[in-house]
Order: structure tokens, then C-alpha cells, then sequence
């Protein structure tokens, strides 16, 4: 047996019996490789490269080509002619989830696709149909596209006779994805549909590129649904720019006596007090972010208070600012193996950073802290200091777009049965009806326990680098955390903002103020000065 090194992740392998070779896909970041393999120097020999995002999957084929599913359009590739030739894009025919195998079978091919969970669906399609099968076809752009987009956009053109939605994946470009669809929105190839993962929304707002949803949320009623408090948080100067299908909440926890502390402190106080409670070995929230990510997610917490992107003026040279990167300098490391929730449970952590994504969260919060918790925030703005909101997901349609109406009627398929139903499997859904769907089902979970007086989680966890089994109790008022959970989405009044160049930029200055090079006052002069520039560019 010989052994041969691949640089890179093999995502499938087929043999030609025709052509009796051995053909190999590596994947990269942005790229497929096609291999055959070289038998008598034992190596791997480059056939071909398609540039990809989510790389490619061979199939055999009975002719003398083979097939190559990439993203999300089969295309036969030729062995001697060494071309590519699209047979048909599986998103356009409306083909979900995750396609397992394609195969040719007399005038039709075989899919063999699975959306989540679900069991296996096969699907004929004939050879000859279209690459898109209308005549209207929107554009989706995607900084890189997920299992989630690529549903809807199937489940929309599977339903949609008129309109087809295309994806445009611009991670094809690697790290210059966003100065690329910045470059085509500015030569004026502007999508209908924008995902907006990667992309600041206030700036984009501000740059008038985003349409307003508002009237459409109001007079559809598939939008009754929705929590109100969650859509109010994504309303920017009375307009409502963007739909979330789906979110977490993130809060400050602690045990009653050290919340009732805190509640009591504004923003620079809190931050004090993570520093003073903090030392070179551990920190009081715990090491499980790296300095920078601490300064990434407090600043993308209070955005409002450091940009704003309307008037184009930042406040980076402010008391706040300059607080939250002398905390962050005195952190302890990133510690890999520290375990929170053990952490917590032996009172050696006294808050934490958590996300609740569902009822789940909090019932396994309230064990741990074994029911003595309480919640607070940490906020700039003493006027917006309920909960935080933070988006899985954000879409926007695009305020030139000449296909609104199709547009929008793609959006609020994510407010869908099937596409909320995914989203639950991992957060809170907008829906509100779907919310309940996932109560009822952890619910179940609950009346299992209480039929055979289970009393305690099971909780494997690392203690001092090694793996431990730990008896946790169940909290006394699980069914409480029903309502604790709606409480708190009730309380949502703000919102997680992401902006990925202002946040290289802070990353790149944050550098010399981590490692002692300038001074905390220094660096945010630097960033001040670089946003200025960004945001009047």
C-alpha cells in the first residue's frame, strides 16, 4: 500500500471505470481541485480547479466525462477537452438541502438530497431541463452562503413561476469578498437581495442602498407573528431596513448578590469591575474569550454609542472607548479548556457573558447558578439598557431593486414553517407560534424527567485538563423558564451590530496597545482617526 500526502481536505473520490483512473476532489477555501491519481510516481496530478466556496463533489457519469456538483450547479466536466458545460442549477429547479448523490438514469437524472434531519428525498430531473426556468431572475449576494439561504432560495423557486432567485457568493473572492461586492455596487450591478452577514446595516442604510420594509411588515399578515419587541430593536429613524428570522439574546449573569452590585453601575464602573475582579490567570467572566474577541463584543454591543454612520462622526477618543481597551489589556489569556459551567457551578466565577437561545439555556443556567441568578446588561446608553439582541441571520432587500414585490415575498419565506423550524433547532425564531412548537418540545423533555424523578443533569466537562462526569441538580422551577425566557425577549430594546471593516481596524491598532506599544488614549486616537476616513470614503 502507498501512502500519498494531500495538502488539502478530500471531499469525494470516483473511479472511471472507463477510463480506469481514480479521481480525487481537494478542497480549498475558495477553490475545487480535481486530481487523478498518478499510479506509477504515486502521486497526485492537478486535472483541473474550479474556484468555489463550498467546494465540489464528484460523480461518475457513462460518458467519458465525469460530474461535478459545485455550490450549486451540476456541470459535466470533459477529460479530454478539459472544459466545463453547465447541466442545471439544483437551487433554480427548486432542489433543497444537502445533495447527497447524482447519477445519470436514462433521459433523467437521480438526486439524492436531505434537508436537516429528514430522511433522504429523491428527485428525477430531465436532462434537458433549464439552468433557470424563468425569465425574472433576482439576485441574492452572500459575503458566503449557507445551508439556510440555500433552502429558501429552493423552496422559492421551486414555488415561484415567474420570478428565480440566484445566489451570488462573492467568498469565490477570499478575503477581498466585500471589496468586491462594494466595487460592483459602486459600477452599479446592485443585488435585489442582500444577506446581510459581513455587512455593516446602518452603513448600508446610510448609503441609501437598502429599502425600507416597513409598510410591507405592516400590511402582510404572515407578520402578526413576530415578537415585538425583537422587530422594534431593528426599527433604524423609523424605518425598518432589515428582516432576522431568527436570534439569541446575550446578558450578564450572576448570582443575585453580585447583579444587584452591578445594577447599580454605569458602563466604565462595570468594566471596572471585570478589571479589578480580574487577574493574570483568570478573569471574572471567565477565559473563554481572547482579549480582542472581549473588544469586538462589547463594542458591537453599543455601536450606536461609537458611530454613527447618519451624521458620519465616531467617538472613539470618549471615556468608554478608552476604558473598554484598558480593560481588555489587563485580561488573562484564552484558556482552550476552561469550563465554564463548571465554573459557575463551584462559585468560582462570579459573572459570565451568556446567550440564551431558547428555554434550554436558561434551565441549564438556572442548575448551574443553582437558582440563586439574576440578569443585567452592559450598556453606553443608560436610555437603551435592556437586552441585547443578537441576529442569526439578517437579509435586506435592496432599495433599487425593480422587483420588490417578488423581493419581499422571498424575505418572509423565512417566517416560513420549514425555515422556522430549522431556525429553532438553534435559537430563539421570530415567530412566535414557532417558539411555542420549540417550548413544547423541550416541554416533553421535562414531563419525561418528572415520570422517572430524574433529578440531575449529567454534565461531562474538563476539570483541570482532564474529563470529568459531574451530577448537576435540576433547578426546582424548570417550568418557570418559560416565562423567564419570554421576560426577557419582551425586554429586547437593542441590537447586535457587526462592522467588519471598522473591526479590522480596531483589530489592527488594538495590537500596539495589547502588547504595550502606545497607550490605550494613543490607540483610540488611531482608530478614531482611520474610522473618520472609512466612513467619509
Amino acid at each position: 500500500m502507498t501512502r500519498i500526502e494531500c495538502k488539502n481536505s478530500i471531499t469525494n473520490i470516483v473511479f472511471s471505470a472507463k477510463e480506469s483512473k481514480l479521481f480525487l476532489i481537494e478542497n480549498t477555501d475558495n477553490s475545487a481541485i480535481i486530481n487523478t491519481l498518478d499510479e506509477e510516481n504515486n502521486l497526485l496530478q492537478k486535472v483541473a480547479e474550479i474556484k468555489s466556496t463550498t467546494g465540489g463533489y464528484l460523480y461518475e457519469s457513462s460518458t467519458d466525462s465525469f460530474n461535478v456538483l459545485v455550490n450549486s450547479t451540476l456541470m459535466s466536466f470533459d477529460l479530454e477537452a478539459n472544459t466545463f458545460t453547465p447541466i442545471f442549477d439544483v437551487l433554480g429547479n427548486g432542489i433543497s438541502g444537502y445533495i447527497r448523490y447524482i447519477f445519470p438514469f436514462g433521459d433523467e437524472y437521480i438526486l439524492i438530497h436531505r434537508v436537516s434531519a429528514d430522511p433522504d428525498s429523491v428527485t428525477k430531473l430531465a436532462k434537458t431541463t433549464n439552468l433557470l426556468k424563468s425569465n425574472q431572475t433576482l439576485t441574492l449576494a452572500t459575503l458566503e452562503s449557507n445551508r439556510l439561504i440555500e433552502l429558501a432560495v429552493a423552496d422559492f423557486n421551486k414555488s415561484n413561476s415567474e420570478y428565480t432567485i440566484e445566489i451570488m457568493d462573492y467568498s469565490v473572492y477570499g478575503e477581498n469578498a466585500l471589496k468586491m461586492l462594494n466595487t460592483e455596487i459602486i459600477a452599479g450591478k446592485i443585488p435585489d437581495i442582500f444577506d446581510m452577514n459581513g455587512l455593516s446595516v446602518k452603513q448600508y442604510i446610510a448609503m441609501g442602498l437598502l429599502a425600507d420594509l416597513d409598510l410591507y411588515m405592516k400590511n402582510d399578515p404572515d407578520m402578526e407573528d413576530v415578537w415585538e419587541s425583537a422587530i422594534s430593536a431593528m426599527y433604524v429613524n423609523g424605518g425598518c431596513y432589515t428582516i432576522v428570522p431568527g436570534f439569541e439574546i446575550e446578558l450578564i449573569f450572576g448570582n443575585k448578590e453580585t447583579i444587584s452590585e452591578l445594577n447599580n453601575l454605569n458602563f466604565t464602573e462595570i468594566l471596572n469591575y471585570i478589571k479589578e475582579n480580574s487577574n493574570s490567570t483568570k478573569n471574572a467572566f471567565g477565559n473563554h474569550m481572547t482579549q480582542l474577541e472581549f473588544v469586538e463584543f462589547v463594542f458591537s454591543s453599543n455601536m450606536d454609542s461609537f458611530i454613527n454612520y447618519e451624521t458620519k462622526e465616531c467617538y472613539f477618543t470618549g471615556d468608554e472607548f478608552i476604558a473598554l481597551l484598558e480593560t481588555a489589556r489587563g485580561l488573562a489569556p484564552y484558556e482552550n479548556n476552561y469550563d465554564e459551567a463548571l465554573a459557575i457551578y463551584y462559585g468560582t466565577q462570579p459573572i459570565s457573558f451568556q446567550s440564551v437561545r431558547g428555554v434550554s439555556n436558561l434551565d441549564f443556567f438556572a442548575a448551574i447558578y443553582q437558582d440563586d441568578f439574576a440578569t443585567t446588561n452592559l450598556s453606553c446608553d443608560t436610555d437603551r439598557s435592556g437586552v441585547l439582541m443578537i441576529p442569526l441571520y439578517t437579509f435586506g432587500m435592496s432599495s433599487q431593486s425593480e422587483f420588490k414585490e417578488a423581493a419581499w415575498d422571498f424575505l418572509k419565506m423565512f417566517y416560513s414553517e420549514e425555515l422556522e423550524q430549522y431556525m429553532y433547532q438553534g435559537g430563539i425564531p421570530m415567530s412566535k407560534a414557532y417558539f411555542e412548537a420549540q417550548w413544547d418540545i423541550y416541554k416533553g423533555g421535562i414531563e419525561l424527567c418528572e415520570e422517572y424523578n430524574s433529578t440531575v443533569y449529567t454534565y461531562g466537562g474538563v476539570e483541570n485538563g482532564e474529563m470529568v462526569t459531574v451530577e448537576i441538580q435540576f433547578s426546582k422551577n424548570r417550568r418557570e423558564c418559560y416565562q423567564n425566557t419570554i421576560d426577557l425577549i419582551d425586554s429586547i430594546d437593542r441590537i447586535y451590530e457587526v462592522d467588519t471593516i471598522v473591526m479590522d481596524i480596531i483589530s489592527n491598532e488594538f495590537q500596539a496597545c495589547l502588547y504595550g506599544d502606545k497607550s490605550a488614549e494613543e490607540v483610540a486616537a488611531l482608530i478614531q482617526s482611520r474610522v473618520h476616513i472609512y466612513l467619509n470614503e
